[in-house]
């Protein structure tokens, strides 16, 4: 669920993941609009991210990458959420990043589970920091998350008031191993779909 009240900043890690697409694609649906900054490593990611609604792109490999996402941050009077599956390589850098009584939802682990993080920055700024992952839940959760989305997000979808998520490829399910490769590899930019026939 993204987080509507009292969003002036948003911070968007994998910016050109599906999800992080999807993440920004709300966030510039909402009102009030809050300032988007998202980060990416890649050119067309960083190009799509701009595209649907981000308002600052930042390319993770950048030498002043970390300096100038602090200064935006900054600017902007701190993020009020940080939408992070990044993991290990930005947690530390988060937690500089936000705003008093932020929000900090982690979905993810991709550079790694295992790091260092200053707690009296947290504390200090009364951040509420939301883990959370679908792998553990059990079916019943998930049927319960889609018949949420098909009663509030779908009708959304289909009356034009949401856009519809960015649809990087698509692969026939006997190229399932042609898809994985392309997500494996980091190539895609948005959702790669497979069909059955």
């Amino acid at each position: 669920q993204i987080p509507r009240e009292d969003v002036r900043c948003a911070i968007v890690f994998a910016a050109g993941s599906a999800v992080g697409l999807t993440i920004i694609q709300h966030l510039a649906a909402v009102s009030p609009r809050p300032f988007i900054i998202a980060i990416a490593g890649a050119h067309q990611k960083l190009s799509a991210a701009l595209r649907l609604g981000a308002d600052l792109v930042i390319d993770r490999h950048d030498a002043q990458y970390e300096d100038t996402l602090v200064r935006s941050a900054r600017k902007a009077g701190g993020a009020n959420v940080v939408f992070d599956c990044v993991g290990r390589s930005a947690l530390a850098l988060a937690s500089k990043l936000v705003a008093s009584d932020a929000r900090w939802v982690l979905y993810g682990a991709m550079s790694g589970r295992n790091t260092t993080l200053d707690l009296a920055q947290l504390l200090a700024r009364r951040t509420t920091l939301t883990a959370a992952t679908l792998r553990s839940r059990n079916l019943v959760y998930k049927a319960s998350i889609m018949r949420t989305l098909a009663q509030s997000t779908w009708p959304k979808l289909s009356n034009g008031l949401l856009p519809p998520p960015l649809i990087d490829s698509v692969y026939d399910l006997q190229e399932v191993s042609l898809a994985h490769d392309r997500v494996r590899n980091n190539h895609n930019t948005g959702k790669v779909i497979l069909r059955v026939h």
